[in-house]
């Protein structure tokens, strides 16, 4: 807990007088006593704050311990957890509950479009990261689109992939 109080209080120092991504995993890199889980989980957090520098590869998620991330999801995991505050996503049990929670509610997409599942809420859209006011009043639609989708598209089924969807209407 003072490890965390101790990060906490460096980053806003550094927020506070213009601080950047690179100053941020720097000041991580030496904070003593960080595990290597511990220092990913922060790196992530890092990159979701500022939203800047290198995207976090595939390997940072493993170090950090966090699992069922790949490259289908990992851009959208990134999108969603980047809708968060900081506070939310700086612990490997936070970022976990959310991308957990994200890959459930795509498998019930998924099997809703392939006729083997109920229709996904507004609920499931929101876990998956779509923010949209007005979902909805779009959410017949959404899922009438989603439901026309190739299987070879709903493989690769993603929030990004759903964003482009309701951009079209």
């Amino acid at each position: 807990m003072k490890k965390l109080l101790l990060i906490f209080t460096l980053l806003s120092l550094l927020t506070a007088c213009g601080g950047k991504e690179e100053f941020g995993n720097a000041l991580i890199d030496t904070v003593p006593g960080l595990s290597d889980e511990e220092r990913a989980v922060w790196r992530i957090a890092n990159y979701v704050k500022y939203n800047d520098g290198k995207v976090p590869p595939l390997s940072l998620f493993t170090q950090a311990g966090i699992i069922n991330v790949d490259e289908i999801n990992k851009e959208s995991i990134l999108k969603l957890i980047s809708q968060k505050d900081f506070d939310t996503v700086n612990s490997k049990s936070e970022l976990q509950t959310l991308i957990d929670k994200y890959n459930i509610a795509i498998k019930k997409v998924k099997a809703f479009a392939e006729d083997k599942g109920e229709a996904p809420t507004v609920e499931d859209y929101f876990d998956i990261g779509v923010s949209d006011k007005e979902l909805e009043a779009k959410i017949d639609t959404l899922n009438t689109q989603i439901k026309g989708l190739p299987k070879s598209e709903l493989e690769k089924l993603s929030l990004i992939k759903i964003l482009s969807i309701l951009e079209k209407f």
